[in-house]
């Protein structure tokens, strides 16, 4: 795990992706035939996370079980052979990547990059056909995920309520079903939003 330059100082200054790289490699250390990581990348550097990833992808080659719980879809994506989305405490889905994805095939995927206040957010929830429609900010820009059986024929209604309320549209693209639209299609909100109860 390339700690070699910090083998000799305490525990207790390592940095947090340090600290755990040091688990990661604990865990390694017994040989179980099953590995629980959770949330094993959340600190690490990309190039650390990549290299972790191999190491989760070779161990699982030769046998072992592993149980794997993250946040990053494109992480489960690339290592899970099947996946369990968990909406508080309640498995919601399981199967594989193509069962997950093929379970929304009757509906599409448009996604919407802009300015999108609450009240254009509540108009295209509010359209016939529209299964969900989540919205989260990625890179300073506002992004709209909307599931719908027909995308083609929703997206004129949608344009119009989005800017009948407010909204500033930047862009507009179908896009394939991903793992994250799937988590987004059954919980009906994205990753980013606190699942706690108040």
């Amino acid at each position: 795990m390339n700690l070699g330059e910090i083998i000799d100082r305490a525990v207790e200054t390592y940095s947090s992706g340090q600290k755990m790289k040091l688990a990661f490699a604990k865990a390694l250390l017994n040989a179980a035939p099953i590995l629980i990581l959770d949330e094993p990348t959340n600190t690490l550097d990309l190039p650390s996370a990549r290299e972790l990833r191999a190491i989760v992808r070779d161990l699982n080659r030769q046998g072992r079980t592993v149980v794997y719980t993250t946040h990053v879809m494109s992480e489960a994506e690339e290592l899970c052979d099947r996946v369990a989305i968990v909406d508080r405490g309640q498995v919601i889905a399981l199967g594989t990547i193509a069962e997950l994805k093929a379970s929304l095939n009757r509906e599409g995927v448009t996604k919407v990059e802009g300015v999108i206040p609450e009240p254009a957010l509540r108009a295209a929830r509010a359209l016939d056909g529209v299964v969900s429609a989540a919205l989260s900010s990625k890179d300073g820009m506002q992004e709209l995920v909307v599931v719908s059986p027909n995308p083609r024929a929703l997206l004129p209604h949608l344009i119009r309520a989005l800017m009948e309320h407010g909204a500033t549209l930047e862009q507009i693209a179908p896009t394939e079903v991903t793992l994250e639209d799937v988590f987004i299609a059954k919980t009906g909100r994205t990753l980013a939003e606190d699942t706690r109860e108040k």
